[in-house]
């Protein structure tokens, strides 16, 4: 997990962990968080979800094909891959601002 994006699912999510925190326990508190919005509050899940524009289809058949694996543990790491696709679309783009104004459209 790339360390820019802790703080981001920190802040989604509401884990309560410090900025400085290891990738690998944000992982693991979010699988936590996951599993306790799964059988507490999954309309709210279904709300983050969206909102991070996770792939329902996608995130169906992850389910699918891995019945043994805890759901949250899955969840939460397709929620970490979509956040770092996210944040990479972001930093391309943002080399708009590089380009003479003479030759923007």
């Amino acid at each position: 997990m790339e360390a820019n994006i802790s703080p981001v699912i920190n802040l989604h999510f509401d884990l309560g962990l410090q900025p400085e925190t290891n990738a690998d326990i944000v992982l693991k508190v979010l699988a936590e968080k996951i599993n306790w919005l799964i059988l507490n509050d999954f309309g709210h899940l279904v709300q983050l979800l969206y909102r991070l524009d996770i792939s329902e289809q996608k995130l169906k058949l992850l389910l699918q094909q891995n019945p043994g694996l805890p759901a949250g543990q899955l969840i939460a790491e397709m929620i970490v891959e979509r956040m770092e696709k996210a944040t990479k679309s972001r930093q391309e783009f943002s080399h708009e601002e590089d380009i003479a104004e003479e030759d923007r459209w």
